[in-house]
């Protein structure tokens, strides 16, 4: 595998530009745990973009923007009514960037 700290996303377009290598991606999963209790959710409450940058690939710069998942957790007891997917990039030091 060619990027394997990318393993977890699917690569949508990869565009190099004089600034360096632009990757959009987003999560593989379907579903993801909410970080308050834990359960499994699947209903999607939004979605935005982050840009992480600071990472380089054969010595040129490389921004990925990764689309992210707000979900609704359904648990009735759980304080989270939404959360945000979270997608591991391991291997990479990034710093995040939201877009806004």
């Amino acid at each position: 595998m060619l990027l394997p700290h990318l393993a977890g996303v699917v690569v949508q377009r990869i565009e190099r530009s004089a600034a360096g290598l632009r990757i959009w991606a987003q999560s593989r999963a379907g579903r993801a745990a909410c970080g308050r209790c834990g359960r499994s959710a699947g209903r999607v409450h939004s979605r935005y973009e982050r840009r992480l940058t600071d990472a380089a690939l054969a010595g040129e710069p490389v921004e990925i923007r990764l689309r992210v998942r707000r979900f609704f957790c359904d648990t009735p007891l759980c304080p989270a009514h939404t959360f945000v997917e979270q997608i591991a990039l391991p291997l990479v030091a990034w710093r995040l960037e939201l877009e806004g």
